[in-house]
């Protein structure tokens, strides 16, 4: 394999490209630095990590094996290895408005022409891990074609998770009924649809957010944004909060991040982490918090949420909800955790919809009338 040295780095917004800056490995460690026209640009595509400033910076902490959370976060699959080389071979299956090639003045990407197969569900085999492919839906959707770097025309842009082989065939089903329940409660949500295969199982999607026929959004986890391990257990639902008033500048923003976290608590979503929740970037350089995904049932109950709650991760309570309201100054708090908890206590019905098979809907309607009885 050549061993890449530097890789120039674009922006695909507003239908137009810009040149970014470089990125450039010298003695094993790797440097970015902005173009000096994108800093007149005034976007701010990494505020707190990467702010727009002239001079090159390495990332110091390794949090992204060298590479900056706002690197790490076009690729679709977080455990890719994290390298130049890994961002070349992104091509047009990114996350984002963000590109990569050898050249300052990037080029069109030549399209496979094995590209031009539809996908065909029956031909996918669940692995290892869960795996996330871009796709492209046609309106009624009849039709799956992969993913292209120009949207075709009556098609929109997807992404189809394949399931672990380690988790149940009905996984896709659990997921499309949160998804229907999560809307009911008001967390905002991108359209979802289950895809049903010739074989067991059945696929759940979601139409992607960061993108808008051949328009682009630049999107940011919290993970990428803060350069947080979700692995270490140490974010705080106070600090997504925190982080959310400060890159929007909005209360909106902040109260529509509190009921995701409402949602994730009282729906045992204990796997929920910084790298579920994405921060998306309009033409104008504004930040908001984007629609929710990865929002579905965790299974195992070891009793501690990934991500901690005023402190706490093993035995939160709706005391700690409301502490963190209080915290951020939300007035209607109390509104929002009932307009949750009467969405959730309708699961049954989310579940008969997406056809989850009824002794395992029962099961977790157990859980979380447990959960919503504290």
């Amino acid at each position: 394999m050549k061993d890449i040295k530097q890789v120039y780095v674009h922006l695909n917004i507003n239908n137009k490209i810009y040149n970014v800056g470089i990125l450039a490995k010298i003695r094993d460690k790797i440097y970015f630095e902005y173009d000096p026209k994108f800093l007149k640009k005034g976007f701010e595509l990494s505020p707190f990590q990467l702010p727009l400033k002239s001079g090159a910076k390495e990332n110091k902490d390794k949090e992204f094996n060298s590479l900056f959370g706002l690197f790490h976060d076009s690729f679709l699959n977080s455990s890719i290895e994290n390298s130049l080389h890994s961002l070349l071979n992104i091509k047009d299956n990114n996350i984002g408005a963000l590109l990569y090639s050898l050249k300052k003045k990037i080029v069109p990407i030549e399209e496979d022409k094995l590209l031009d197969k539809p996908f065909l569900l029956k031909d996918i085999t669940p692995s290892i891990q869960t795996e996330k492919i871009l796709i492209q839906v046609d309106k009624r959707k009849n039709n799956i074609i992969y993913n292209k770097n120009s949207i075709q025309e009556n098609y929109t842009d997807w992404m189809i998770k394949i399931p672990s082989s380690k988790l149940a065939s009905f996984s896709g089903n659990i997921e499309y009924a949160y998804s229907l329940m999560a809307k009911k409660a008001g967390v905002e949500m991108p359209n979802s649809y289950l895809f049903k295969s010739t074989s067991k199982h059945s696929f759940f999607a979601s139409k992607r957010f960061d993108k808008d026929g051949s328009n682009s959004f630049h999107t940011h986890t919290l993970a990428g944004l803060i350069h947080s391990d979700f692995r270490l257990h140490t974010l705080d639902y106070n600090d997504f909060l925190s982080v959310t008033l400060t890159i929007t500048k909005n209360i909106k923003d902040v109260i529509k991040a509190f009921r995701v976290v409402c949602f994730s608590i009282l729906s045992h979503i204990k796997n929920h982490n910084e790298e579920d929740i994405t921060f998306i970037m309009n033409g104008k350089g504004d930040w908001h918090l984007a629609p929710n995904s990865n929002l579905t049932f965790s299974y195992g109950d070891s009793g501690k949420y990934s991500m901690k709650i005023m402190g706490e991760r093993s035995w939160v309570k709706m005391e700690h909800l409301i502490q963190l309201a209080k915290a951020h100054d939300i007035k209607n708090y109390m509104k929002i955790i009932e307009e949750v908890s009467n969405a959730i206590s309708n699961w049954i019905s989310f579940a008969t919809i997406a056809n989850v098979p009824k002794e395992e809907a029962l099961k977790i309607d157990t859980i979380l009338k447990r959960i919503n009885q504290k």
